[in-house]
């Protein structure tokens, strides 16, 4: 029977039942979200892949939007730039661990892997190693998060997502993303396709447009949030759109998306931004926006029916605003916390020019007047003077200089000919040929060819070549340069690159400011870089790693990371560590398998102490040094039992072979000179092959047992001072004689072979 008091009993409980459970739900709410992110950005993929500008870049690019608007602290974020594939794996262990513990304390967790660098159909690439897809997705599987989100910017990364446009499971977010479980697969490019990076934006298409839709760009529900499904089809819609005319080809992103439940997986929401800009509704045309530094932060479509906010970190900003090929340009400080509002009245009217040059390569808005036949005297007598500039010709012929604004035939001045644009064709000058931004052709200059940003062809001059950026072909002349890569030929006594180079640089002194892929021929080569291919001179210089050959009688490499190769010269130095082998009267590295020369000195190498007896000596010692496989012994010994007491020294080359833990084998190559110890005028020197056997009892395999026989072998020509009975404990026998001419006298000579057998038992520690 319920009675008043037992209602209100009940009554009571229920709603204390009810205030746990809210305020439970409200905690799990408050609390139990936690983000973790792996950054990578590798411009490095190792020999034969040209070295990326932005990728690093790309990826603090990333890392920033992420911290600022993506709720992942610092303090949940690994950055690795430039990293080796054992310095991966460490950082994903370190991210595994924290996710681990966060899922342990009952948290929802979302884990956020980014990379940026050279990757194929097989994997990433880390300094040539590779990290296959396979592989990656089972370590992003290993993580126990709720949510997976895997950006990959690089070549052929659609591979990973295994059919171009990837697939998607329904229901695909609508509200918190609370309850959502699965994994999302971005790429910016399809499987058989060149992820593209440009110098106008500084950075990767795909990244750079991903970051401007994560700060606002991509907000097209107008909620100041940007969601995983709006971020991925804005940085698609804008990735395709720039790439579609480019030289590599248009470039598609792909997804695989796998994500049940309910809800709305957010990337990035403004409310949490510290300051921002707001482009209010009347403004339509492309925006781009730049930091203080002119980094180009943020690029977007802005469409007059709606207004867009950028959050952005504070700092004084430069605003582009190009409204169908009329631009408008706003500076704007933005303070902490602000969030400031740009309108048409903060707008100014700019030249075209200007913008062009403050960064916006509009060249499709450039509108020329085709004028086909321009001749004349020099410039303002001419007949492209007659016409609204700029002016395009197909052929332009001028007695002492022509200008033009574009050139598409042939170009021809006794003295200068001249483009304020492009070239594309032949153009011929006794003195200068100058062409202000990009060339496709060939430029003949009696003494200068300047072009001012990219070449496709080839420059000859009688004194310099000049190129502002990249170049794609051959420069011939006395002194080259390029700003930018190159990929061809350059022949003259002096070449610059600024860049990457693939080719041949043949000179005097050859100068690259970044990798090489190819030869350098001359009598100094510089590299600031890695170099894959060979270096041939008289002095061969690289700030990175080596991949190939280094020949020369000087050889630098002062890059730390590994190098792979060989270097031939009288002196090698490698200040890191060098897979493969120096040849050289003296060599030095961190590290090296195979150190071959009179003095070989290993930082992370061998040096050890031996003292052995012999049949040539009763008594030796020596120093060991070197590589774990490939050694020197300097050694001397004393022999006291014959009749005649002798002195022994030399050089042995060595090469080291592991068997088991605890045993080993080591070839050696030893040639030794002998001396009378009572008349040092008495000598003769003899050869030494053995095979030693090794026991090593110790754990640190520091100290070793040494025995083994050895073949010893005497060359007589008549001029050894020493008898061959001197040289052994055991007998030499004579095996072949052989004429060797007549002496100053005339009488005959010959020289003889002594073959025997030896043995050495020793000790080394």
């Amino acid at each position: 029977m319920f009675t008043p008091l037992r209602i209100l009993t009940l009554l009571m409980a229920l709603l204390l039942l009810y205030i746990t459970a809210a305020s439970s739900h409200a905690y799990a709410g408050e609390q139990a979200r936690r983000r973790f992110a792996m950054i990578v950005g590798a411009n490095d993929g190792g020999p034969y892949r040209i070295k990326l500008r932005y990728a690093a870049s790309d990826a603090r690019a990333m890392q920033k939007v992420f911290e600022e608007l993506g709720g992942i602290p610092e303090k949940n974020q690994v950055f690795l730039e430039n990293p080796e594939l054992p310095d991966f794996y460490r950082s994903y262990q370190k991210i595994q661990i924290e996710a681990t513990k966060s899922k342990e304390q009952g948290d929802y967790v979302e884990l956020f892997f980014y990379y940026s660098g050279h990757s194929d159909d097989e994997g990433l690439l880390l300094y040539g190693k590779h990290l296959a897809y396979r592989e990656l997705k089972q370590m992003i599987d290993a993580v126990p998060a709720d949510v997976r989100v895997v950006i990959l910017d690089s070549c052929q990364s659609g591979a990973m997502t295994r059919s171009k446009g990837g697939s998607r499971q329904a229901p695909f977010m609508s509200d918190s993303s609370v309850n959502l479980k699965g994994h999302a697969f971005l790429t910016s490019s399809a499987a058989d396709e060149a992820a593209q990076e440009s110098d106008r934006i500084g950075g990767s298409f795909f990244t750079h447009y991903m970051v401007s839709g994560l700060r606002g760009a991509a907000d097209s529900s107008g909620d100041r949030r940007v969601s995983l499904n709006e971020a991925y089809q804005y940085a698609f819609n804008e990735t395709l759109r720039r790439t579609e005319t480019a030289q590599s080809g248009a470039q598609h992103p792909t997804y695989e998306i796998k994500l049940s439940g309910t809800g709305e997986l957010v990337l990035t929401d403004l409310n949490e931004t510290s300051s921002s800009l707001r482009f209010s509704q009347p403004l339509s045309g492309r925006v781009y926006v730049r930091d203080e530094s002119g980094r180009l932060v943020a690029e977007l479509d802005k469409p007059a029916e709606r207004e867009i906010e950028l959050g952005v970190a504070p700092g004084r900003y430069h605003v582009i605003l190009d409204n169908s090929g009329d631009y408008y340009e706003s500076n704007t400080m933005l303070a902490l916390g602000a969030s400031t509002e740009l309108s048409e009245r903060e707008f100014q009217a700019v030249d075209s020019e200007e913008t062009v040059t403050r960064g916006l390569d509009n060249d499709e808005n450039i509108k020329y007047t085709h004028v086909p036949f321009n001749i004349g005297l020099f410039p303002p007598a001419q007949v492209n003077k007659a016409f609204k500039e700029p002016v395009l010709n197909n052929v332009s012929l001028g007695l002492l200089a022509t200008n033009q604004g574009k050139l598409e035939g042939f170009g021809l001045g006794l003295i200068l000919s001249w483009e304020d644009y492009d070239l594309n064709g032949l153009q011929i000058a006794g003195i200068s040929n100058v062409t202000q931004r990009d060339a496709v052709g060939v430029s003949i200059g009696g003494i200068v060819n300047v072009n001012g940003r990219d070449s496709k062809g080839l420059q000859i001059a009688g004194i310099y070549n000049h190129n502002g950026r990249h170049f794609a072909g051959a420069q011939w002349g006395l002194v080259n340069y390029t700003g930018g890569n190159f990929t061809g030929g350059q022949f003259a006594l002096a070449n610059f690159a600024v860049g990457n180079f693939i080719g041949a640089q043949l000179s005097l002194a050859s100068v690259t400011i970044d990798n090489v892929t190819g030869f350098q021929a001359g009598l100094t080569n510089i590299t600031v870089g890695d170099v894959t291919g060979a270096q041939a001179s008289f002095l061969n210089v690289s700030t990175g790693r080596i991949y190939g050959v280094q020949w020369s009688y000087l050889n630098i490499a002062t890059g730390k990371e590994m190098s792979k190769g060989a270097e031939f010269g009288f002196m090698n130095i490698n200040i890191g560590r060098l897979r493969g082998a120096q040849f050289g009267f003296v060599n030095y590295s961190e590290y090296a398998d195979a150190p071959i020369g009179f003095l070989s000195i290993v930082r992370d190498g061998v040096l050890r102490g031996r003292v052995w007896t012999s049949d040539t000596s009763l008594i030796n010692v020596g120093l060991r040094h070197g590589s774990k496989y490939v050694y020197n012994v300097y050694h001397i010994g004393f022999q006291p039992v014959m009749d005649t007491m002798t002195m022994s020294y030399g050089l042995t080359l060595g090469a080291h072979v592991p068997a088991s833990d605890n045993w080993f084998v080591e070839f050696e190559f030893d040639n030794m000179g002998l001396s009378d110890i009572t008349d040092f005028t008495r000598s003769a020197w003899m050869s030494k092959f053995g095979v030693v056997v090794g026991w090593k009892w110790d754990a640190k395999g520091n100290q070793a047992l040494l025995f083994g026989p050895t073949l010893n072998v005497l060359t007589d020509d008549g001029q050894d001072k020493l008898d061959s009975k001197y040289m052994s404990y055991i007998p030499l026998h004579k095996a072949a004689e052989w004429d060797n001419g007549t002496d100053a006298n005339g009488q005959p000579q010959q020289t003889e072979l002594y073959l025997g057998p030896g043995f050495m038992v020793g000790y080394e520690f």
